[in-house]
């Protein structure tokens, strides 16, 4: 035990060593992940770009070398420590068991239970060193489970009727889905973590609302996981790996967040003061059309349009109820946003306003969303289309310290 030590405290030495980025190339483990790939885009009928899929495959594999690296700085202590542990426990159990077969002295059992606790400090120990080594690539670790989400999915998909595979576990295949996208999150935090303290005092308060915002999305996938049915789950494949994607691509903006804001170039492209809610796909499917003004009956795509936007800001009951109740929409026949995905909630809510349930639903639904929301540029361009009145976009606040800025020093 005393040599378990010695090795663990020698291991502190590599620890900068093991935790540098491996650079060489794997084709093993890289022909292996894209076959990962392959197989779980397949069964999700989802055809991925080479670039993308391979620069994953690559992360993947070096994900496997560190987890490699950091097996093999522990596992010979640790299986010292154990032999050792073991050893010393029967030795002291045969020994008293032969003096006195009846009971076990009281000064036996503290020393049994004291070489407990330094094993489990042991093992606390050596957990702490593979956890610090890997923190340092929180960004190979969050694809890494991401694509094994996205193989259970897969996994499900094949296990159903409609797929080719054979019966499948389903309860355990959602936890270990759960589980996924949690350890997902906290890698995600992580990774922008490691960021923000280069960043200055307003923009270090922007980074850790962006990364509470991707972890909500990762929690938000965990409630579809447990409540959702398949189909609700299904319906996640696509929006999974377009996370890995951008992950991948280091494009941290294009991440999916619940109740998140639009990217800075298209709050500079709508000259907005504030940060709005909206959903990236919406806005652009919004510039893509020609603009007109409009009155009367909402066109079937603004319909659309809208619903995308309000399943994007409106997230929860609490925040739901005050709009829709400007709209006169009845409180009886209304989803509980909480217990379903807000984009199935809000699809039930329009296909119901669709069938007469509130007269004019849809200004009355925008004019209140813009009394939130006045700054979303897609509530605003549907607003503008439609002749409603268009609040005013209020300009940010200054604050009195501003970003510090790097001046070189003079010698």
């Amino acid at each position: 035990m005393g040599l378990a030590w010695t090795l663990l405290g020698v291991s502190f030495i590599f620890v900068p060593l093991a935790s540098t980025r491996p650079r060489g190339q794997r084709p093993r483990r890289q022909k292996g992940a894209l076959d990962r790939i392959a197989a779980a885009t397949a069964a999700l009928s989802i055809t991925p770009a080479p670039a993308p899929a391979f620069q994953i495959a690559t992360d993947v594999a070096r994900r496997g070398q560190i987890v490699t690296r950091t097996l093999l700085l522990v596992v010979f202590q640790f299986v010292l420590m154990s032999l050792g542990f073991i050893t010393t426990s029967f030795g002291l159990i045969l020994r008293e068991s032969a003096t006195s077969r009846d009971t076990i002295p009281l000064e036996v059992a503290a020393r049994w239970f004291g070489l407990v606790a330094v094993y489990l400090l042991f093992i606390g120990i050596s957990g702490g060193v593979q956890k610090s080594i890997r923190n340092q690539h929180p960004r190979f670790f969050a694809e890494h489970h991401l694509l094994r989400s996205l193989e259970l999915i897969s996994t499900l998909r094949q296990g159903t009727p409609d797929g080719s595979g054979g019966p499948v576990d389903v309860d355990q295949a959602r936890q270990d889905l759960i589980a996924e996208f949690g350890v997902v999150a906290t890698y995600l935090r992580r990774y922008i973590g490691r960021r923000r303290p280069f960043l200055g005092p307003e923009a270090r308060g922007n980074a850790r609302q962006r990364a509470t915002e991707i972890a909500r999305t990762m929690t938000a996938y965990q409630e579809v996981a447990l409540y959702g049915s398949m189909e609700d789950i299904f319906s996640l494949a696509p929006e999974v790996w377009r996370s890995l994607v951008a992950l991948a691509e280091q494009r941290l903006g294009d991440l999916p967040r619940v109740g998140g804001a639009p990217r800075s170039d298209e709050v500079h492209k709508h000259g907005l003061g504030v940060s709005p809610e909206c959903d990236d796909d919406t806005a652009t499917r919004l510039d893509e059309q020609p603009f007109r003004q409009r009155s009367g009956k909402f066109q079937p795509e603004d319909v659309d349009v809208l619903r995308r936007a309000m399943s994007r800001i409106y997230t929860t009951a609490a925040s739901a109820d005050p709009v829709l109740t400007g709209a006169e929409y009845p409180p009886e026949r209304r989803p509980n946003i909480d217990y379903h995905r807000p984009e199935t909630a809000w699809r039930e809510i329009f296909k119901d306003l669709e069938n007469g349930a509130v007269e004019d639903p849809y200004r009355r639904l925008l004019t209140c969303a813009l009394e939130s929301h006045p700054a979303n540029p897609v509530l605003r361009e549907l607003a503008i289309r439609y002749g409603l009145p268009v609040p005013r976009n209020r300009a940010l606040p200054r604050t009195g310290n501003p970003t510090p800025r790097f001046r070189w020093p003079r010698f």
